[in-house]
């Protein structure tokens, strides 16, 4: 017998077009397990989904059960992004955050905590300052694997505990073995070399509040914090992170330009 329909509180992360007026949303349910769903006629100005299925938006939505897709209706409005989709870097930024969740989450598999932690950085990016939005996307990326179990090493050996030390500005990192490593269990294994000042910083972000992030002065590690994080992304959730070439590509370059 068929799963009853189910009434639920989402985040909208995806959208992709089916047919030519219907659209496949992916959804981070509250319990933090994906629903994927089709929303008939949400491509129509008209459709009362139109405008409540949004990209970032918080909603109330019905899922009907189907073969393969859930059919999604009466979706209600509990928190609208109208300001992230009006400004090009904080679109750019939550996109990150929405891909990388997207990658993360299943069908029927929650994760505590993962909806208002993706929640918390979606909004926060809708107010930061520009030159905090590559802090934010690193925060997030580490912190959403932390709370998967992945959490990465930073300041201690990834793999035998022992204090890394730093080499001309730079310290080994395994994506691999779990974050930093000391040089002699680098011989052992792939490393890459990674900024210093970037694996402090992100340390440093794991251990702060979303909140907080917004609030720290401009770094000029900001964005190899982002790069760092972008390559663990890639390697943990075996995610393309498109988003990230997109984000770079808006508000990264300004950054250098600038000095920051």
């Amino acid at each position: 017998m068929a799963s009853p329909e189910a009434r639920m509180g989402a985040l909208v992360l995806k959208k992709t077009k089916l047919g030519e007026a219907d659209v496949i949303v992916h959804l981070m349910a509250e319990d933090g397990s994906a629903v994927r769903a089709v929303a008939k006629g949400a491509r129509k100005p008209k459709n009362a989904n139109s405008a409540t299925l949004e990209l970032f938006n918080q909603v109330q939505v019905t899922i009907i059960p189907g073969r393969s897709l859930g059919i999604a209706k009466d979706a209600r409005l509990m928190e609208r992004a109208d300001g992230l989709r009006a400004d090009p870097a904080r679109f750019a930024a939550a996109s990150v955050v929405a891909e990388a969740a997207d990658a993360a989450i299943q069908p029927d598999l929650p994760a505590d905590r993962l909806f208002a932690m993706t929640c918390a950085a979606i909004s926060c990016a809708s107010d930061a300052p520009e030159d905090a939005l590559p802090l934010l996307v690193a925060a997030y990326a580490f912190k959403q694997t932390a709370l998967l179990g992945m959490r990465p090493s930073f300041s201690s050996c990834a793999i035998c505990g022992e204090r890394v030390e730093e080499r001309g500005g730079q310290v080994r990192f395994s994506f691999a073995d779990g974050g930093a490593v000391c040089r002699a269990c680098a011989v052992a294994t792939e490393t890459a070399s990674a900024d210093t000042r970037a694996v402090s910083l992100s340390d440093a972000l794991v251990r702060s509040t979303f909140a907080d992030i917004v609030r720290i002065q401009p770094q000029s590690a900001a964005w190899d914090a982002a790069e760092l994080a972008h390559s663990w992304l890639r390697h943990h959730l075996g995610a393309r992170m498109r988003s990230f070439a997109s984000f770079k590509a808006i508000c990264g370059c300004s950054h250098v330009q600038a000095g920051v």
